[in-house]
């Protein structure tokens, strides 16, 4: 339970809240479980406080510093966190459906098993954040930072990551299913057992990435950049890798079925068992 305390200074206004915060530095409020829908907190600080389980649906959280709070099992569906400060805050286990999180500093953050389909990601910084098991079906990271990013097992089946940074993201036996890619840059990215069927990477960078097993079913890779990538098992059936970079790639055993190479650069590559035909080299 929240400390009633707690909640009647927060009732005062952010101004007096603030005030009362920087009177008592080492204090962690304590508005666990608190109903706060409807309170106005635009750029309150919050950092270090406990919400977990708190109630914040459909709030103005603009501004709002959470650093290091703890957000865990909250309900934050529909809520504004437009240039909230959330670094090494905990949100696992949060609802965020249809939240707005543009801009917002998430860094180091733990989304583990967060419930955020159709949020906005616009512009956030997620770096070293981790979203294993995360359901962020139809969700938009356009632009994006999500270097270092863990992402393993989580769902952005019809996501948007328009020019997203996921320089060294961890994406194992994640789902892009139908997610768009295009200018999105996953150099050193780990992208093992991934689906990526029907994903739109186009002028994608994968330099180095690491696509072992990955399912490419009908991906458009063309004028993606893929040298040094590892493609051992990864399947490519129908995929279009047109005028694809892919210069000392590994493609050991990768499956060609009707995939298009036309205009790929393919020098240096390890195609040892490669099963090509004219067919993957159409004008």
């Amino acid at each position: 339970m929240a400390n009633p305390e707690h909640i009647d200074y927060l009732k005062q206004g952010v101004t007096a809240w603030n005030r009362w915060r920087s009177k008592h530095p080492g204090l962690k409020p304590d508005l666990t479980t608190a109903h706060l829908q409807g309170i106005h907190l635009i750029g309150a600080d919050l950092s270090h406080a406990n919400l977990s389980r708190a109630n914040l649906q459909s709030t103005y959280l603009q501004d709002v510093n959470f650093s290091e709070a703890n957000l865990r099992g909250a309900n934050c569906m529909s809520a504004d966190f437009i240039d909230a400060q959330l670094c090494q805050a905990s949100l696992v286990g949060t609802q965020l459906q249809d939240a707005n999180l543009s801009g917002a500093d998430l860094r180091g953050a733990d989304l583990t098993d967060i419930v955020a389909p159709m949020s906005l990601f616009r512009d956030a910084d997620l770096s070293d954040a981790t979203l294993n098991r995360a359901q962020l079906q139809q969700s938009n990271f356009c632009r994006a930072l999500l270097c270092r990013v863990r992402f393993q097992q989580a769902d952005l089946q019809e996501a948007i990551l328009t020019q997203a940074q996921l320089h060294g993201a961890i994406c194992d036996r994640t789902s892009f299913s139908d997610a768009i890619l295009n200018g999105a840059s996953l150099i050193g990215a780990s992208l093992q057992q991934t689906n990526l069927t029907d994903a739109r990477l186009c002028q994608a960078n994968l330099l180095e990435a690491n696509l072992t097993d990955a399912d490419c079913t009908r991906a458009d890779l063309s004028w993606t950049i893929l040298s040094k990538a590892v493609l051992r098992n990864t399947r490519l059936h129908w995929a279009t890798l047109r005028g694809a970079i892919c210069l000392r790639s590994q493609l050991a055993q990768a499956q060609f079925q009707n995939t298009d190479l036309s205009q790929a650069k393919l020098q240096y590559s390890d195609l040892a068992e490669p099963p090509l035909s004219a067919d993957n080299f159409r004008s």
